[in-house]
């Protein structure tokens, strides 16, 4: 357990090392005690993670007097009243390119919304679009398109279970699933966030060949 002796948040080091974030403070349960010597202590207790992992996280603020430690409590109360769900923004990816010898032509743009959340951004995918256009007498034989948000998510903990195959062949505009879960967004955050379109294509002469079209949000979705 570490020990402060001032409350700074962003200066505040917790019992592991890792430094005690407004966000951590926001969800983190705290109590006023004093010590056998009368000397106030405030504990603040959470979870935090550090890499892959989540780690039980304990802090202890020594104000100088009980005057001060009321007007520490009163900045945490402040910052957990604070505490709420903010719109971060919107966007579009687009990816695209020739295939097979320039006679196929893909494109795939993936929209997606994000949130700041208590200091952390989330992000989820809300709508895929496909295109394909051919040439050369070429025509496309199959198509798949596969989405994938995976990553530590809001609220459930890491997942790498968030992925759909759509039959693209005809289907041009896709949704991913209402019980998806936004992830961190974030490319050192362990999140993967994409797609890969899948073609087969024939030529006229019978000939086939098989490529992939990738788009990656978050991550190495290829």
């Amino acid at each position: 357990m570490m020990v402060m002796p001032a409350f700074a948040y962003a200066d505040v080091v917790s019992d592991n090392g890792l430094a005690v974030t407004k966000a951590f403070i926001a969800e983190a349960e705290y109590f006023l005690t004093t010590s056998d010597n009368a000397q106030p202590m405030i504990t603040l207790s959470n979870t935090e993670r550090n890499g892959n992992e989540y780690l039980a996280t304990t802090a202890v603020i020594l104000p100088d007097d009980m005057s001060e430690a009321y007007v520490i409590l009163d900045s945490i109360k402040a910052i957990k009243e604070n505490n709420y769900v903010s719109p971060c923004g919107s966007g579009t990816i687009t990816e695209d390119g020739w295939f097979y010898g320039s006679s196929v032509y893909l494109t795939t743009t993936l929209s997606y919304t994000t949130v700041t959340e208590n200091g952390i951004t989330y992000g989820e995918i809300t709508r895929a679009t496909i295109s394909a256009n051919t040439n050369s007498g070429t025509t496309i034989s199959s198509m798949s398109l596969r989405l994938g948000q995976n990553g530590f998510t809001q609220g459930y903990g890491y997942t790498n279970e968030q992925v759909v195959e759509y039959d693209a062949t005809t289907q041009r505009t896709f949704v991913p699933p209402s019980n998806w879960s936004a992830v961190i967004w974030g490319d050192d955050e362990g999140s993967i966030v994409g797609s890969e379109l899948s073609v087969v294509a024939t030529r006229s002469n019978g000939a086939t060949s098989t490529f992939a079209l990738y788009n990656t949000i978050i991550g190495d979705a290829g």
